[in-house]
């Protein structure tokens, strides 16, 4: 029995692909068919049971080898239901696409994870954007490669111009630099290890999501807060408590708009996007609204290494909600109107706002 780990892009959770288990092609392909922006860097811990290299489908039953995983809703331990390979278009962080070809695997539990094909790094050390599936391949697959994956990736960023609360107050995301101290919810100043910046001078799907003043409670945020689609803001909720038993979650900001106050930008308008990376995954200030650091995956942190960070991999500092489930939470609150980060606004401790 060997065990490792790879780092994989999760796109969501989808309806069974391979229904029948009595033949090696996938069934239902087209469920994952489209764009997926809603992106999370997922580190998957592969048991392969045989030794072999290989991470075998469920095909002839429930095999030795699988996979262990925490999108957001606690760690668990899955058997892999089916391997695809799809053709690709991945839209880089700086507008660029490239066209490829992506082993596609969905576990038991509906969970489906997207990575380089035969690992040729193709995605590795890339700020991506999204991932068009556009068709499917080959369905026949039976097993991946254990050492597949992706290294380097990621996916959430500030837009220029976004307060962050530091140490000496208030700070324009671009003027961060790796070591300055940044308030965070959980654990007090802690030192930025290692930043990310890039520019889209055409966005499109890509545009920032703008979150008016005020637009999250009475006074959060405190100006109007620029993210990417899929930076996560946290929602502090007596709704989400009542959902989910909850109170606290994580929401990417594309699911938030429709609410009072928040809409996407114009999708011609330059933007430039800055990532933030601590030794853990964060909820911090922008703006004075809670919102998510860089969540990264292991292979990611090894290649960071040399910035002092620990290799394990982040555990999400809350409970992320995805697709479904994020859509449902946000129509609850369209309905009752009411505010998204108030108990938390209440507990915050109200700085000057002048921006260093």
């Amino acid at each position: 029995m060997t065990t490792t780990t790879s780092d994989f892009i999760y796109i969501g959770n989808f309806a069974d692909m391979d229904t029948n288990e009595g033949d090696w092609d996938t069934e239902n392909p087209n469920l994952v068919l489209g764009v997926h922006d809603d992106l999370v860097i997922t580190t998957l811990t592969q048991v392969d049971g045989n030794n072999d290299g290989l991470i075998n489908d469920d095909e002839a039953g429930n095999p030795n080898d699988y996979v262990g995983y925490d999108v957001g809703n606690g760690t668990t331990t899955q058997w892999v239901d089916s391997t695809s390979e799809y053709n690709a278009i991945v839209t880089l962080g700086d507008g660029t696409q490239m066209v490829i070809e992506l082993v596609v695997i969905q576990t038991q539990a509906g969970d489906v994870f997207v990575a380089d094909l035969y690992n040729r790094t193709d995605l590795d050390a890339k700020a991506i954007q999204s991932v068009e599936l556009t068709s499917l391949k080959a369905s026949n697959y039976g097993s991946y490669y254990s050492e597949q994956g992706v290294s380097g990736t990621s996916v959430v960023c500030f837009a220029a111009g976004t307060a962050i609360h530091g140490a000496q107050g208030p700070v324009r995301v671009e003027n961060i630099q790796p070591e300055d101290k940044i308030w965070t919810l959980d654990r007090g100043f802690q030192p930025v290890r290692n930043i990310m910046r890039r520019a889209l001078l055409r966005p499109d799907h890509n545009a920032p999501v703008r979150i008016a003043k005020g637009a999250l409670c009475q006074g959060i945020p405190r100006r109007t807060l620029f993210v990417s689609p899929q930076h996560r803001v946290l929602l502090t909720t007596r709704v989400a408590k009542n959902m989910l038993g909850d109170s606290d979650v994580l929401i990417a900001a594309k699911h938030l708009i429709g609410l009072d106050g928040i809409t996407q930008q114009l999708p011609f308008l330059p933007v430039s996007y800055t990532h933030l990376l601590f030794d853990r995954h964060e909820i911090i200030l922008a703006n004075g609204a809670a919102v998510e650091s860089l969540l990264t995956g292991a292979q990611t942190r090894r290649i960071l290494a040399a910035s002092g960070l620990p290799p394990d991999p982040m555990r999400p500092a809350r409970t992320v909600l995805e697709g479904p489930r994020a859509r449902r939470l946000i129509a609850r609150h369209l309905a009752n109107r009411t505010p998204r980060q108030e108990p938390l606004a209440r507990n915050l401790r109200q700085e000057s706002f002048t921006i260093v």
